[in-house]
């Protein structure tokens, strides 16, 4: 969510710009954190941490793997995954 702030000069405080950019921007990371909830539970359940009942899966929303990097560098990772 930090990517929000992070457009202010990009757009050159065109209020209209930053409401379309953050919208695409929050769009964006809700697609990614959707994506990759999978690792999350996966990474909680192999962690210990109780995952609550009737929850299928977890993720973060505000983490540095929802950002367009962390994303490709998770898919990134699941080439090299022992399980398939």
């Amino acid at each position: 969510m930090f990517l929000l702030a992070m457009v202010t000069p990009f757009c050159k405080r065109n209020m209209f710009r930053m409401f379309i950019t953050g919208t695409l921007i929050v769009t964006c990371i809700l697609y990614v954190g959707t994506d990759i909830s999978q690792e999350y539970t996966q990474a909680a359940v192999n962690s210990h941490i109780p995952v609550p009942e009737g929850m299928a899966e977890i993720t973060n929303i505000v983490g540095g793997a929802t950002t367009p990097v962390g994303w490709l560098a998770v898919k990134f990772g699941e080439f090299f995954s022992a399980t398939p």
